[in-house]
C-alpha cells in the first residue's frame, strides 16, 4: 500500500503557502489530538518561515506541557484579536464553530478559514474543508499533509504527531486504528521517536491528588443496563477536597471501560451551572449518536457533550437514556 491518504491537499496547500501569518486554533477543552496536531503544524509553519500564533478557548492542560510549542500556545478569549493579526485561520480537530474560539461566526469575509478534521459530524464551516472521517486522528491528517507537501518533519513534530495519534486511537485499541495509523507510527519512529518515552510522558505523569480523585470516581461507579454500561461522576467538591484539577480527569472515562462485560461508559463532571459528559463505547450503542442528542459530537467510540443542569439531574437523564438504548 502507498504511504499516503487519498486526500487532495491542493487547495489547503495553496492557502498555507500564500499566507505569511498562520492562526492555528484547536477545540475547547483540548485533548492530545488537538494539541499534538496544533503543536506539529505550528512547528512546521515556523520551519517554513511563517509567523504562527496558535491557541484555543481553554488553557493548555498541564499534562501535555512536554509537547513542543506548548510555550507558544495562547488562550484566545476574543477571536477578533486573532483575526486582526493573521491572514489565515486553520481550525484543527473541531467539528463546528461552537467548539472553537469565540466570534468564529464573525470572522471577516476576506480572512480565509481552513478546517482540517476527522470527525464524521463536521459541519464543514471553513472556506476549504479537509474532513476525512476514516483517519484515526487529526494528527494523521497533519502527518499526511506534511509528507505530501515535502515539509521537514523532525523529532519534535514526530513527538507531537505521535501524541495525537496514540491518544485518539486509544493506544491503537479503537476500531478507528487503520493500516495508515501503523504506517504513520513506523514513519515517526524512523525519524527518531521513542514510543516508550512518549508513553511515559503521557500516561505516567499523574499526581497523588489525581490518584485520590480517580479513587473517588471508581468507588461510586454504577453498573446499568444489566451490567453492560458503567456510569460515574466527578462532583465539584471533589476538586477542592483532593487538590486535583479538571485536566487530571483526562483518560478517566477510558478506565471505566476496563470492567469485564462493559461496552459503554459515561463520566459526568460537575461544573458551575452545567455538567460535562464524556462517553466511550465498544459495543452496539454509539457514543457519538448519544452525544448528538444533547448537541454534542464525536465518534462512534468516543464522544462528549454537556447538559446545562445540575449533576444530579444530568445523572438521571444519562442513566435513563443508556438503559433505553440497551433494551
Amino acid at each position: 500500500m502507498t504511504k499516503s491518504l487519498p486526500i487532495e491537499w491542493g487547495e489547503a496547500q495553496a492557502l498555507l503557502t500564500e499566507a505569511e501569518r498562520w492562526g492555528i486554533v484547536v477545540h475547547e477543552k483540548p485533548d492530545g489530538d488537538a494539541l499534538g496536531s496544533g503543536a506539529a503544524l505550528a512547528g512546521l509553519g515556523r520551519k517554513l518561515g511563517k509567523r504562527v500564533l496558535w491557541g484555543g478557548a481553554d488553557r493548555f492542560p498541564a499534562g501535555y506541557r512536554f509537547l513542543p510549542e506548548s510555550d507558544g500556545y495562547r488562550l484566545i478569549v476574543d477571536g477578533h484579536e486573532l483575526f486582526r493579526t493573521v491572514d489565515l485561520v486553520v481550525c484543527l480537530d473541531t467539528s463546528n464553530r461552537d467548539r472553537s474560539i469565540s466570534a468564529m461566526e464573525e470572522r471577516p469575509s476576506g480572512l480565509p478559514l481552513l478546517v482540517i478534521d476527522h470527525h464524521r459530524d463536521n459541519e464543514r464551516f471553513g472556506d476549504v474543508n479537509i474532513v476525512y472521517p476514516e483517519a484515526s486522528s487529526t494528527a494523521e491528517l497533519i502527518w499526511d499533509l506534511a509528507l505530501q507537501s515535502g515539509w521537514p518533519l523532525g523529532k519534535e513534530e514526530a513527538l507531537a504527531l505521535y501524541t495525537g495519534l496514540v491518544t485518539d486511537c486509544g493506544r491503537f485499541s479503537f476500531s478507528s486504528t487503520t493500516p495508515f495509523s501503523h504506517l504513520m507510527a513506523a514513519d515517526l519512529i524512523e525519524r527518531g521517536l521513542r514510543p516508550d518515552e512518549v508513553s511515559r510522558l503521557i500516561y505516567n505523569n499523574r499526581s497523588l491528588a489525581a490518584l485520590h480523585l480517580w479513587g473517588r470516581v471508581f468507588s461510586r461507579a454504577l453498573a446499568v443496563a444489566d451490567g453492560k454500561a458503567l456510569i460515574s461522576w466527578v462532583a465539584l467538591d471533589d476538586f477542592s477536597e483532593t487538590g486535583a484539577t479538571a485536566d487530571e480527569t483526562e483518560g478517566l472515562v477510558n478506565e471505566l471501560m476496563s470492567l469485564q462485560g462493559v461496552t459503554f461508559a459515561a463520566l459526568l463532571t460537575e461544573q458551575p451551572q452545567l455538567t460535562r459528559i464524556s462517553l466511550r463505547s465498544c459495543g452496539p450503542v454509539a457514543a457519538g449518536d448519544l452525544a448528538r442528542r444533547w448537541s454534542g459530537g464525536g465518534h462512534r467510540q468516543a464522544a462528549g457533550c454537556r447538559l446545562e443542569m445540575p449533576l444530579s439531574e444530568a445523572r438521571q437523564i444519562v442513566i435513563r437514556e443508556i438503559e433505553a438504548l440497551y433494551e
